[in-house]
């Protein structure tokens, strides 16, 4: 208690006016670590419009040193207006967002993969560092995105394929055939529910504590209450299966999308529908949608033909409508607090950054498959890439490992070692010129299944069982 105390004595020692000098020679990256240390300094640094306005204005200055100043004024169209008067939250949220488009828009791209599963990765997320995956061969599995390591995994009690997930600090969910399943992330890492009777096959998942909206086969949005532990209520919306389910907290609204092609909107408390955003002749199969609200209440949705659709939320009217791909749209994602960019994913392999304002393709990119798995060694640490020598093992250090030439081998590597996954190698992207960027392409990219966006980096999830780690640098 003695020793907490003089430390906490010695964080406040410096005074406020110290700290703050002090946090204003940072990086934003550095300044977001500063604020996890503890809660005086996370409230000093959350409050103080002029640390925010200097590290903003220190920010620019950077960015348009690196990038230019006519990428600049593109930049900043994409952030949030200027007004007279600006509140912490509009410096800190136009640092933000401009750092995160110099990065995506002109920023070099690296991309990790790893085999993450033996079954295809339908599903991911990222938190921090974090990263979420769930499979066909029945695992969830939680990453670190810096070593590529799984630190957690959790198996589902029956033989459906992961569908949709989602997780936090405490819990993780995950969907599979006609169930919910939640377990608790503790030491136990304990299934904590499971929750259906529907006999309907579940396809998306939208979780807002204390509730989970899940969509259905059969048109139907079921709602489940977390901690009761059973449905809460049903709402009937569409006549073929729900892809994809999401809220509006702010407008208190519900938006799901069907394979019928339609788009319905209803009262997220009451279930009352409110409207009908498309109809069945005017949309193709629906494959995904995204919520955008921030004040900005949008939705956005990604259909079979390649378009992109965006709605006004509160106004119920289309706002845009874009051809980005030739190919199938898989899932389209926005930031929280982020620019006003969605990264979109599709069968064609190809992530696009598109302005949702405007529907406009910002950038595009994508990577040539040409790794082979039979040749990369199974290793403890993923981060190191080792060729066999000769069909059976190979060696990492002081340790033999079994390659995939001896299956007898590596699955008794498997049993012993918890951390195992095969490494391939990192690989540079290439950005797609304009003219392209929306087309089908005749190249070698692997489909996309899942896309999940950070300040920095996005992870992206493919049929063969990997994982793609893509991160940006100035």
């Amino acid at each position: 208690m003695e020793e907490s105390g003089s430390r906490r004595r010695l964080i406040r020692g410096f005074g406020d006016d110290v700290l703050l000098r002090i946090f204003a020679h940072l990086t934003l990256r550095s300044l977001a670590q500063c604020a996890v240390v503890c809660k005086y300094w996370n409230k000093l640094i959350e409050s103080s419009s002029l640390l925010w306005r200097t590290m903003y204005t220190k920010n620019y200055k950077t960015l348009k040193a690196t990038v230019g100043l006519t990428f600049m004024s593109k930049i900043a169209k994409l952030s949030l207006p200027r007004s007279n008067n600006e509140t912490v939250t509009d410096w800190k949220s136009r640092a933000v967002q401009e750092e995160q488009c110099a990065q995506l828009l002109s920023g070099s791209i690296s991309i990790q993969p790893w085999k993450a599963h033996r079954g295809r990765v339908n599903c991911c997320r990222m938190m921090m560092d974090y990263i979420a995956s769930g499979s066909s061969d029945r695992k969830i599995r939680i990453w670190s995105s810096k070593s590529r390591h799984y630190m957690e995994e959790y198996t589902l009690p029956t033989s459906a394929a992961i569908v949709d997930l989602d997780f936090d600090t405490n819990k993780i969910l995950g969907i599979a055939g006609a169930e919910l399943y939640i377990w608790r992330r503790d030491g136990k890492r304990r299934l904590l529910r499971q929750m259906g009777g529907h006999n309907q096959r579940l396809y998306s998942m939208c979780h807002v504590d204390p509730e989970v909206s899940v969509g259905c086969e059969d048109g139907a949005i079921r709602i489940f209450d977390l901690y009761g532990g059973g449905c809460s209520s049903i709402i009937r919306q569409h006549t073929e299966a729900v892809t994809g389910v999401g809220v509006n907290a702010d407008l208190h609204l519900l938006a799901s999308c069907s394979r019928d092609g339609t788009v319905k909107l209803c009262d997220s408390f009451s279930g009352e529908k409110v409207a009908s955003l498309s109809s069945k002749s005017s949309l193709a199969e629906a494959h995904c949608l995204q919520v955008i609200s921030d004040g900005l209440n949008k939705l956005v949705v990604g259909t079979a033909s390649g378009h992109l659709h965006c709605w006004d939320m509160r106004m119920h009217h289309l706002l845009w409508k874009s051809k980005v791909s030739n190919g199938a749209i898989t899932s389209v994602h926005h930031q929280p607090y982020g620019a006003s960019i969605l990264c979109v994913g599709g069968f064609d392999g190809i992530i696009r950054v598109v302005d949702c304002t405007s529907g406009h393709i910002l950038s595009a990119f994508g990577c040539r498959k040409n790794v082979h798995y039979n040749h990369t060694s199974i290793s403890k640490s993923p981060s190191v890439i080792t060729k066999a020598p000769k069909e059976g093992f190979t060696k990492l250090g002081s340790e033999v490992l079994a390659t995939s030439g001896s299956q007898s081998a590596r699955d008794s590597l498997l049993k012993d070692s918890f951390n195992v996954t095969r490494c391939l190698p990192p690989q540079l992207a290439h950005r797609l010129s304009d003219d392209f960027a929306s087309g089908m392409l005749n190249r070698n990219d692997p489909p996309i299944l899942s896309v999940r966006l950070g300040m920095t980096k996005l992870v992206s999830s493919h049929p063969d069982g990997t994982l793609a780690l893509w991160e940006f640098g100035l």
